[in-house]
């Protein structure tokens, strides 16, 4: 399949200069940025094992991570439509064996992984609170990227917790926003 045969209507292939991975993007959903590539680049990675990406959008965080290791990647995105995108670009890139993209909410994450079985989990989580004060986007895509509304720090400590193993590293991105 050809990379046209893969992109639906306002969809675009993004490739980073530094690397191979090619990555389903679209401007009315979240795409990736600087955020994602530094979360794929600054842990050590287990060179086999089960890496989990927590909130993967459309997949850029797991992708870049897997030209760094040969461990399994799970990607786990609650929007569909992302979902989808993640799933494409891994056959894009020709990573079947490699990846893996569920959608559904991380809560279910028990469901899919049963016991402490993950080496490490990597999460670019949606980060400002919703309160009557929030300036909330109109895309519901954006929205629930940026957005605590279907997640929140605590529901995503928890679900690490269930899947992570002992002793093993969770790492993640997190924006610092003054207030």
């Amino acid at each position: 399949m050809n990379e046209e045969q893969l992109l639906k209507t306002g969809e675009r292939i993004n490739q980073l200069f530094s690397t191979d991975i090619k990555i389903i993007q679209n401007r009315e959903v979240f795409s990736y940025s600087v955020d994602s590539v530094l979360l794929s680049r600054f842990p050590r990675f287990p060179k086999n094992g089960l890496i989990v990406d927590f909130c993967a959008g459309n997949g850029a965080v797991g992708l870049f991570a897997s030209s760094r290791t040969k461990a399994k990647i799970l990607s786990v995105e609650i929007q569909e439509r992302l979902a989808d995108m993640a799933e494409r670009s891994v056959r894009l890139n020709g990573l079947d064996g490699q990846m893996q993209v569920i959608c559904d909410d991380l809560k279910n994450m028990p469901s899919h992984i049963q016991g402490s079985k993950v080496d490490l989990i990597l999460c670019n989580p949606p980060y400002f609170k919703v309160d009557p004060n929030s300036n909330l986007n109109e895309s519901e895509h954006y929205l629930l990227a940026r957005h605590e509304i279907t997640t929140n720090l605590k529901e995503i400590c928890r679900s690490a917790q269930s899947i992570l193993k002992s002793n093993d590293v969770w790492q993640w991105f997190i924006v610092l926003i003054d207030y």
